[in-house]
């Protein structure tokens, strides 16, 4: 049932964003309680959400590619990429300096 007269790819990407944009402030304050600049700690986690995009497509195509069913590969992504996306911003985006580094 359709509630709106926009086309599901709209909704789709405008959810995509609400839900990266929330998600950085749910980590920024909450998860990780960064103590650096947004200017910094956002270009790191788009970097971060951006390389696991290309990533996930990559891997999905790669192992496609090599006969391997597309359900197994996504699911196998679904395992990996909650851990390397949660390390790199714990110990490289929010990561909290000492008030002497620059």
């Amino acid at each position: 049932m359709h509630y709106s007269h926009l086309q599901n790819k709209y909704c789709n990407v405008s959810a995509y964003i609400l839900a990266t944009v929330y998600n950085y402030f749910l980590n920024f304050y909450w998860i990780f309680a960064s103590k650096a600049s947004h200017k910094k700690t956002l270009l790191k986690y788009s970097m971060i959400i951006s390389s696991g995009i290309f990533a996930n497509s990559a891997f999905v195509s790669i192992v496609t590619y090599h006969g391997f069913n597309v359900e197994i590969s996504a699911i196998l992504v679904s395992f990996i990429w909650p851990f390397v996306s949660f390390l790199s911003m714990k110990l490289w985006a929010f990561k909290n300096l000492p008030k002497y580094h620059i």
